[in-house]
């Protein structure tokens, strides 16, 4: 692995680029941090193989299991078909849905019935909302790991960042994460500026809702 969820390398990774291991070819990576198997394939439109042997140094491989990620220490946001979300955004913690599990009693069985519980919740709060509002709001199954101890929730995704840290305020939250740098913003603390503005404003007296 050499940063790229999912892929597996067949060569040895050196500054810029994989060696493969058969004939010692380099090849190229992709600049930039979404690397991914589209990136590598528009970067590679012969295969993801070596360009001088044909010897394959990338292979997709089926991502690791939910459980297998939290056993890792890792975390993860997916939507209610258990699809990865992979855009940008602030992510808000739905008020009432949080369940903790110390690692140690947590079981690939018990992860599916939590996940299966928190999707259906998420499509009877998507369906109300549709029956109210008209619209159906995005909800995502999540959970993170922190001390021995996993974090469940039912995560809505914000784009703007004042008011996810608003909302996030309201709702009694300690953090928000943001899928743009993979960092939880803190809004535990004395006050502090939600905005970017140059200039006073009034971003702190906006509904958050």
């Amino acid at each position: 692995m050499f940063g790229i969820e999912y892929l597996t390398v067949g060569g040895y990774i050196v500054d810029g680029g994989i060696l493969c291991r058969d004939c010692g070819e380099k090849r190229n990576l992709p600049t930039g941090d979404s690397l991914s198997v589209a990136t590598l394939e528009a970067e590679w439109p012969d295969g993801l193989g070596c360009g001088d042997c044909g010897t394959e140094i990338v292979e997709t491989s089926d991502p690791p299991s939910l459980f297998t990620r939290l056993e890792d220490g890792n975390g993860f946001t997916v939507d209610l078909d258990g699809v990865d979300y992979d855009g940008q955004g602030f992510g808000i913690s739905i008020p009432g849905m949080e369940t903790r599990i110390p690692f140690s009693l947590l079981s690939d069985e018990l992860l599916e019935d939590l996940q299966l519980t928190y999707c259906s919740v998420a499509w009877r709060i998507g369906a109300e909302a549709e029956r109210e509002n008209g619209t159906r709001p995005e909800l995502y199954f999540g959970a993170w790991v922190d001390e021995g101890v996993v974090y469940f929730d039912l995560t809505r995704i914000m784009e703007d960042r004042t008011a996810a840290i608003l909302l996030g305020g309201v709702n009694g939250q300690r953090a928000i994460f943001d899928f743009a740098t993979g960092q939880s913003i803190d809004l535990t603390g004395p006050p502090r500026r939600i905005c970017d503005h140059e200039v006073e404003c009034d971003c702190h007296q906006r509904d958050p809702i």
